[in-house]
């Protein structure tokens, strides 16, 4: 076990997680603010992280040859959330809403879009609340990442 103990400052911090073959597991990962590192590999690792109080949240990003897409946000959401990605060179994009079933809600994007970061806002508010899935596709690129409506 490798154990990376970096001080952080306040403020915003990105986490890079990387594998280097197809199939690898991550098998723990502790992100707090303890110096004690957990024990164990393998089976029946002991978690010896606590709580902390003064996270507020991780905001997932996913980068695969230049491009990425970002966890919506808010989420989970009332009415409107934002789903944000990035492109390394101008291409069509789809981005597609699914329900639980697999059923096709919207289609935000379908079209030609430049290089560099987007941004698509999305309107729930005659949607019953519950669990959806955005999925995008640009090239050979596809992701789908779930995300939570609630009721107001």
């Amino acid at each position: 076990m490798q154990l990376i103990n970096v001080p952080l400052t306040a403020g915003k911090h990105t986490l890079v997680v990387t594998y280097r073959e197809d199939g690898a597991k991550l098998d723990k990962i502790c992100i707090s603010n303890s110096a004690d590192a957990p024990s164990g590999l393998g089976n029946d690792a002991k978690n010896i992280c606590n709580a902390d109080t003064t996270t507020t949240g991780f905001e997932y990003i996913q980068t695969i040859k230049g491009y990425s897409v970002k966890q919506n946000y808010p989420n989970p959401f009332a009415d409107k959330t934002i789903i944000s990605f990035e492109i390394p060179k101008p291409t069509y994009v789809s981005l597609v809403i699914y329900d639980i079933r697999g059923t096709e809600i919207a289609q935000l994007a379908g079209k030609e879009f430049s290089q560099g970061k987007h941004s698509v806002e999305f309107d729930a508010k005659k949607l019953t609340q519950g669990h959806y899935f955005y999925t995008i596709k640009s090239g050979q690129f596809t992701m789908s990442r779930r995300m939570v409506l609630q009721a107001e």
